[in-house]
């Protein structure tokens, strides 16, 4: 796969679960929450990691090692949202 390619693929499925949530939400608000939290930076990073490292495990490994650690914040932005929302506030 060419660089541009691995540029491109990452925004267009981005986009596609974008869509995804908005059609869902007719239908359900809670799968379109869920929906919308998967975690898709880190599982694009870590391909694009692999990718650019051609498989090197170590350099994939070293990356992977960081990911908890910036993933533990995650929660925090939507029980931001919904304190918010509670109290009044626009999102």
């Amino acid at each position: 796969m060419d660089l541009r390619a691995q540029e491109v693929l990452p925004v267009v499925f981005s986009i596609a679960v974008i869509i995804l949530v908005a059609v869902v939400r007719k239908h359900s608000k809670r799968v379109a929450a869920i929906t919308a939290l998967i975690p898709l930076g880190a599982t694009w990073a870590l391909w694009a990691v692999y990718a650019a490292n051609r498989g090197d495990r170590i350099m994939v490994t070293e990356f992977n090692r960081g990911i908890p650690q910036s993933v533990l914040p995650t929660p925090a932005f939507p029980a931001a949202a919904r304190l918010a929302t509670r109290t009044g506030l626009r999102l």
